[in-house]
């Protein structure tokens, strides 16, 4: 006997009923390619191809930090180069990848797979042209191959499972020596894929399947593979994502062979008619991953935007900061100083004006790293002889300003040393240090800050 449904989920269904028609008329166009205005599945595959090349750039994430914490033997990548990934062995030998995804994560590649047959038509082609130089192929995916039970029976079954067919390759010196049911197998992949079964034999013997992310937020786990890393394990989660982001989008502009202009028209043709500039640019190698991981906040010892200089103020610091340099015994100096702080206010709003954002990061981080070396050199020096204390601290703000200029670019945006020691000039000007000796005021002094 059937129960009669309740008042309330007659109310309930018409509810969902209205509210699922609601949202579908909010949606542009309604959804594409119903047929007849009735439910119908989406044939345009649009957004799941580029599903499938960011899961690409994750993968190459994850060989990459593998290779800096030793699990593989990878020197670079190369994106999108001969195969989705070409990773480079060293010695002339190279692995070559197929980046695969699967929408069902319950699924798993059987040797009949659409996806499956497509990566070995694509192995077999690089088999056949440069099957020396191939150490090994990788199916990289978020599902495994299928691997038979133990109460499994049928010759078929076993015959369709990648790793059955794999294994018996690898036991075997040459097709010809292959057994039932695999060498029918081989013979079914052979037509599928367009190659003579000896060549689709010798891929077999190099395959190796790779679990990769789930496919679910797969961008989200960067951080957890990221964590890996020796010179990453002691982050703050924060900083762990951003650091698996910038790997990510530097492995993103190699796919798209991202190289700049003056590269690409300062480059000498290759015999395809494409620039050289825009094939080197393909490859990203372990050392670059390295540093990127050891240059991201975490390590560089970035800033966060919470600077207070304000630009445009330049007139009322000038007889501030030539005060306070007579004061510290450096007026000799001071229209050095002052000549570079007009230079670097200036260089510094015309970036603001182009960029606010990234001008307005620039200024803080140049103004934060600036902050902590001068009054770095003020604490060095702050027992010194008032009379030597002043040139000291400028001498020591020279050196440091020469030093982050040309061996710590990254930290302070690429620029000129003179920038930097003008923007020492401009901290001083707005009082966040002195050169030596504060300035006095109504029977006290002004501190440094």
């Amino acid at each position: 006997m059937f129960s009669q449904p309740s008042e309330f989920s007659n109310v309930d269904r018409r509810s969902t009923s209205l509210t699922i028609a609601a949202r579908s008329q909010s949606i542009p166009l309604g959804l594409p390619g119903q047929i007849h205005g009735r439910p119908t599945v989406q044939t345009d595959k649009g957004d799941d191809t580029q599903l499938q090349y960011s899961y690409q750039c994750t993968a190459a994430v994850v060989l990459l930090c593998g290779a800096i914490a030793g699990k593989n033997d990878y020197d670079s990548i190369w994106m999108e180069h001969h195969d989705d990934l070409l990773a480079d062995c060293g010695h002339g030998r190279y692995d070559a990848i197929q980046s695969k995804t699967a929408l069902n994560a319950e699924s798993s590649w059987k040797c009949s797979h659409e996806g499956f047959v497509d990566a070995v038509r694509k192995q077999c082609k690089l088999e056949q042209e440069y099957g020396d130089q191939i150490r090994c192929y990788v199916l990289f995916s978020n599902i495994k191959s299928y691997v038979p039970t133990a109460n499994t029976k049928k010759p078929e079954t076993f015959a369709s499972s990648p790793m059955r067919l794999i294994d018996e390759c690898k036991k075997k010196s040459s097709f010809a020596r292959v057994t039932e049911p695999y060498k029918a197998a081989l013979k079914a992949l052979s037509d599928a894929v367009g190659f003579k079964p000896g060549v689709v034999f010798r891929v077999m013997q190099k395959l190796v399947f790779q679990k990769g992310p789930q496919l679910e937020a797969f961008r989200d786990q960067l951080a957890t593979i990221v964590s890996e890393v020796p010179e990453c394990k002691n982050l703050p989660m924060p900083r762990l994502r951003e650091a698996g982001q910038l790997v990510y989008q530097r492995l993103h502009y190699a796919s798209i062979k991202d190289a700049s202009t003056l590269s690409l028209l300062a480059s000498p043709l290759a015999p395809d008619g494409r620039e050289m500039a825009s094939i080197d640019a393909k490859r990203v190698t372990a050392d670059e991953v390295k540093q990127i991981l050891m240059r991201h906040p975490g390590e560089n010892f970035l800033y966060d935007d919470q600077g207070q200089l304000q630009l445009g103020k330049l007139s009322g610091q000038k007889e501030v900061l030539r005060r306070k340099m007579d004061l510290g015994g450096v007026g000799r100096q001071f229209s050095s100083i002052w000549l570079q702080a007009i230079s670097a206010e200036k260089h510094l709003m015309e970036e603001m004006l182009l960029d606010p954002k990234r001008g307005l990061r620039k200024l803080n981080q140049l103004e934060a790293v600036m902050v902590v070396e001068c009054q770095n050199a003020e604490a060095e020096f702050g027992d010194d002889p008032e009379d030597t204390r002043g040139q000291k601290i400028f001498r020591r703000i020279l050196a440091r300003t020469e030093e982050l200029s040309n061996g710590d670019s990254e930290q302070v945006f690429n620029v000129r040393v003179e920038t930097l020691r003008g923007m020492a000039g401009l901290l001083s000007g707005s009082c966040y240090f002195a050169w030596g000796k504060p300035l006095p005021v109504d029977g006290g002094v002004v501190d440094g800050v």
